[in-house]
């Protein structure tokens, strides 16, 4: 984190705000498939 609040501080924030935007997107994103595969493998599983 402390490399994004570098670039921030160097006046890139918009491009920081764009990265955490993508990482977000991504890591909810892998975390959503595990949760189907899970499922999808375990469709008894409570």
């Amino acid at each position: 984190m402390a490399f994004a609040f570098q670039l921030r501080a160097d006046g890139y924030e918009q491009y920081v705000q764009d990265v955490a935007y993508v990482a977000g997107t991504a890591y909810f994103t892998a975390i959503m498939t595990v949760v189907m595969w899970v499922r999808t493998d375990r469709p008894h599983s409570s």
